[in-house]
């Protein structure tokens, strides 16, 4: 085994998010076992990282503009009056 000492230091993502949400966001540190479960890379971890900051450090989420999902998909008319 390791040395348990080695590993003291090093903080896991889910511990970094979990501090984020307690410092910016208590209501809603629920959501950081959600998210390091799903963010496994170091890329992707990196990625929400910085969107999280991003976001909270313009207003929070409330502040989000999201465009609403439409139910109906467009359809195409199709003009069948050639002339």
């Amino acid at each position: 085994m390791g040395d348990p000492r080695r590993n003291r230091n090093k903080e896991t993502f889910y511990q970094k998010v979990r501090k984020f949400f307690l410092k910016h966001d208590p209501g809603r540190v629920r959501l950081a076992k959600k998210i390091a479960v799903k963010f496994r890379t170091p890329k992707a971890q990196q990625i929400v990282m910085n969107r999280l900051y991003e976001v909270y450090s313009n207003g929070g989420p409330e502040q989000l503009k999201i465009m609403p999902k439409t139910e109906t998909t467009p359809q195409l008319t199709a003009n069948s009056e050639e002339e």
